[in-house]
């Protein structure tokens, strides 16, 4: 209350969101690290890991030496391992941060309860998207961004359907549509009027 009353509704606004996406993106790069802590005590220190995951996605190695992880050898014909992790974290940002921002402008036209309820139904669609059928799954992927997080698959066919959008439409849906729900919570803020009820509790 008393920073909005110090600096004003849209700065208070603009404050909260540049924090959402501040906490978005330490969020993801921590869960970007707890992925590869089990493989700490195993790895190399070089720089030519990215030629082993290769070697890993085109061969049957994975089998041979009973590896746990997944490797889509499709993706890494255009970008390499890192360029994958780097563009994997940006896109996980901009998802969580389209979620939260979400969750905000609902918040502000209608109520808590629903901004909840929509932003946790678009969470849980990512397993009913991931288990339909591949045809179904092509058409639900390009309005699911949860599914999005699955970066590594966006070149990998699945019955012949490549059902993960391309990292392009990934990239400019998430950034219009980040950009819509900052308008609109912006517009709201700026005509709304706060409740201050219990504001000392």
């Amino acid at each position: 209350m008393y920073q909005i009353i110090r600096t004003g509704c849209i700065s208070w606004a603009l404050g909260q969101l540049g924090g959402t996406f501040f906490r978005s993106f330490i969020l993801v790069v921590f869960t970007a690290f707890c992925s590869i802590v089990s493989l700490l005590p195993q790895i190399e220190w070089s720089l030519q890991w990215g030629k082993l995951i290769h070697t890993i996605a085109m061969t049957n190695a994975a089998i041979q030496y009973n590896l746990k992880y997944v490797f889509y050898y499709q993706i890494l014909g255009k970008y390499s391992p890192l360029q994958l992790m780097i563009i994997t974290i940006v896109i996980c940002t901009f998802i969580s941060m389209f979620l939260s921002s979400l969750m905000f402008m609902i918040s502000l036209y209608f109520n808590h309860i629903l901004a909840v309820s929509i932003t946790a139904a678009l969470t849980i669609m990512l397993f009913f998207v991931v288990n339909i059928h591949p045809k179904i799954r092509y058409i639900l992927a390009k309005f699911i961004p949860t599914v999005w997080a699955k970066v590594v698959q966006v070149n990998s066919p699945v019955l012949g359907y490549y059902w993960v959008p391309s990292i392009k439409y990934m990239f400019a849906f998430l950034l219009i549509g980040n950009i819509i729900l900052i308008i609109l919570i912006l517009i709201k803020v700026k005509k709304c009027e706060f409740n201050w009820e219990n504001e000392d509790i």
